[in-house]
């Protein structure tokens, strides 16, 4: 029986076994013909944040294993899912190879399933900012304060003060006030790993004002930026302004008294005054001005809302310079009541007696300025004094002379005043004497003389037969610049308007012209 089974298996293995050599090879061809695994990629190219994830969303075919890797995990990580995260700013590449399972698809590897997306890490976006973007304002005597602080990073902040002597602030922003004056505060960062700040460095502005009063002062004095001067000066004490300060007067008054040789109040560089309530200032001495303009290629500024009478000595300045071989500079003003008065200096401008001054500038405000003597209302004063342009472009304005300098221009003999320029506001200038109502006082001179027709009314008064209203005092033989009035060119006193246009003259062939 064993034997007749064993044949009958023989049989059977010899019937089939030709079947099976047929499967095999047909098996081991299929074999030799794989099938390579695709890969297909969302975006090629990945841009982010640092910190940031974002999955790389790859795809292939069903039965095939995706392998994440990354050239640089110092700027991006990949997980086994293709979830990237940003590690830090930078370029990297992640390599993406597809591998099928080992039924289905050979596992060699071909470039043909091996591809790559490049992803770009930029630092996160910064920010840095004050509560407040305007101006801070503080009095002296008030407590420490902090302005919050925004900011958007990691970035280590640095606070300064650009003047200490105004104000301090330590590493958490706290602000100490010192004195009264302006400083600005400022916070400083830098990029970071992760953040990167467009604006580095945000600042505000801090004005501490300090009143004074005046009639506690026993010493001379110089008042700082943001200073507010108030009260009577009790004593003779010099009171300075100091460069480039900013000073309140409110209801201020210094009458200077002795023989001290100083001005009632000395500008030592640029100055800007503002002037609120009623405000008297005095010269100390007959060489020396009401208040002294800072010296040449310097200016004082007036402007505010109060008045001001500034009483120069008789030799100098109401307002300008003094005569003692002190020249000053720039003189404009803005605002304000203001009258200045003097002798034979300029009530606004030089002094007499070889002096000089810069340009004088009139924007705005109610100004009357006078010389009692042979000075002049608004420029030079008399004897070989000299200014630059005088420029009036607004405001009410009213210059005299009681003597024979101009109402504005130049005082009696040898003096020199620059360009006369009115293109604007009201303005009644005149001479009781042989200077000319606007331009040259007697034996003086001027640069030249514009008068447009956007100005409201100029008046110009001389008292003299021989003098110009507007244009050369008696025996001005130097002037010789252009006088133009409405666009025509006025040659001499009998000027009755022709060739002007948008002006109206009244007077002409009398001592007072009027321009309306």
């Amino acid at each position: 029986m064993k034997r007749i089974i064993r044949q009958i298996l023989g049989w059977g293995m010899m019937l089939t076994l030709p079947l099976m050599m047929t499967s095999c090879e047909e098996f081991f061809a299929w074999l030799d013909r794989p099938v390579t695994p695709t890969i297909q990629v969302l975006k090629a190219q990945v841009t982010m944040k640092v910190g940031e994830s974002k999955p790389l969303r790859a795809y292939s075919q069903d039965h095939v294993v995706l392998l994440y890797s990354s050239e640089n995990p110092a700027v991006a990580t990949v997980d086994a899912n293709g979830l990237i995260t940003a590690v830090g700013a930078g370029t990297t590449k992640i390599t993406i190879k597809a591998q099928g399972e080992d039924d289905y698809y050979r596992t060699e590897i071909f470039s043909e399933n091996t591809t790559t997306v490049e992803v770009t890490v930029s630092k996160n976006d910064g920010s840095i900012s004050f509560a407040t973007a305007n101006n801070v304002i503080k009095n002296y005597g008030d407590g420490a304060f902090t302005i919050p602080l925004t900011i958007v990073g990691d970035g280590t902040v640095i606070y300064t003060s650009s003047n200490t002597n105004v104000a301090t602030v330590d590493a958490n922003g706290n602000v100490n006030i010192i004195d009264g004056g302006t400083a600005i505060i400022t916070a400083t960062t830098a990029d970071t790993d992760d953040y990167a700040y467009e604006k580095k460095t945000v600042e505000y502005t801090l004005k501490v004002y300090r009143t004074i009063d005046l009639s506690t002062l026993t010493s001379d004095f110089t008042a700082k930026d943001n200073y507010i001067l108030t009260g009577t000066l009790a004593g003779s004490y010099k009171i300075c302004i100091a460069a480039n300060a900013n000073v309140e007067l409110k209801d201020a008054t210094i009458n200077g008294i002795g023989v001290n040789q100083w001005a009632g109040l000395t500008c030592l560089g640029n100055a800007t005054i503002t002037i609120t309530g009623t405000n008297t200032i005095k010269t100390f001495f007959s060489d020396y001005p009401g208040i002294q303009a800072g010296p040449t290629g310097k200016t004082l500024t007036i402007d505010g809302t109060g008045s001001l009478t500034a009483t120069g000595g008789h030799w100098a300045a109401g307002i300008g310079c003094a005569n003692v071989d002190s020249p000053c500079g720039d003189i404009t003003i803005n605002g304000g009541t203001i009258k200045a008065t003097t002798g034979l200096g300029a009530g606004i401008g030089s002094a007499s007696a070889n002096s000089s001054c810069g340009a004088i500038t009139i924007n705005g405000g109610t100004v009357d300025a006078s010389a009692s003597s042979d000075g002049v209302g608004i420029g030079c004063g008399e004897s070989n004094s000299l200014c630059g342009n005088i420029i009036i472009s607004g405001g009410i304005v009213k210059a005299s002379s009681d003597g024979d300098g101009a109402g504005i221009g130049s005082g009696k003999k040898n003096s020199l005043c620059g360009n006369i320029i009115i293109s604007g506001g009201t303005v009644d200038a005149s001479s009781a004497g042989e200077g000319a109502g606007i331009g040259s006082g007697f034996q003086s001179a001027f640069g030249s003389i514009t008068i447009t027709s956007d100005i409201t009314q100029v008046k110009a008064t001389t008292n003299s037969n021989f003098a110009w209203p507007i244009g050369k005092g008696t025996m001005d033989t130097n002037s010789t610049g252009d006088i133009i009035i409405g666009g025509a060119t006025v040659t001499s006193k009998s000027w009755d308007g022709t060739g002007q246009t948008g002006l109206t003259l009244t007077g002409a062939g009398t001592n007072t012209w009027k321009l309306n």
